[in-house]
């Protein structure tokens, strides 16, 4: 997929927050730099990594590394106090709540989150070591997550409760007529 049709979803994703959709787009650029094969691009591209570093990671507090792997229609709610790990794995059209951490449990001690496509992350939540959120997943706001997810469930809580089933599955959660619209307009609508 070309870097402007990402950041298409990118934007369609973020209509609630300009803030959200600004660092978005902004990841999504540095993120094409960062890993371009291209040494002119990536030397050209130098000043948007640290304007991305300066203003995003460290004056709006939003860490999200640029070289982070993370699909497209990433959807950051309000924008706001979220930090990922680099080694974390993002899949298409997920939504990540404010104040939500993402990450191993340490230097070097356990693996990163691998997260799917259609997740929903509620405020205030913690994922946590070497796990995998399966697809069509809701995590409840506040949850420590430190276990995988089976796909198409409802986890909430601390210590975690794995429940129910998701849109998918019986329940309606609240992006669940932007998730269906981003599914189309990607080609990855599951039935």
């Amino acid at each position: 997929m070309s870097l402007l049709n990402a950041i298409k979803l990118d934007l369609r994703a973020n209509t609630y927050s300009k803030k959200a959709a600004i660092v978005v787009v902004m990841y999504r650029i540095a993120n094409h730099i960062a890993l371009s094969r291209s040494a002119v691009i990536r030397i050209l591209g130098y000043p948007i990594l640290k304007i991305y570093q300066v203003f995003i990671v460290w004056l709006w507090g939003i860490d999200i590394p640029y070289f982070t792997k993370i699909g497209v229609g990433l959807n950051l709610g309000h924008g706001g106090a979220v930090v990922v790990n680099s080694d974390t794995v993002i899949g298409d059209r997920v939504l990540l709540r404010q104040f939500t951490t993402i990450g191993n449990k340490g230097l070097n001690m356990s693996g990163s989150p691998v997260i799917g496509n259609d997740v929903e992350i509620g405020a205030n939540c913690v994922l946590i070591g070497d796990i995998t959120i399966g697809n069509n997943v809701i995590i409840g706001a506040g949850s420590v997550v430190t276990k995988s997810i089976p796909a198409d469930s409802v986890a909430y809580g601390n210590p975690l409760k794995i429940t129910g089933r998701t849109v998918f599955g019986g329940s309606k959660p609240a992006h669940h007529k932007r998730a269906r619209n981003m599914q189309m307009v990607t080609g990855n609508l599951v039935a």
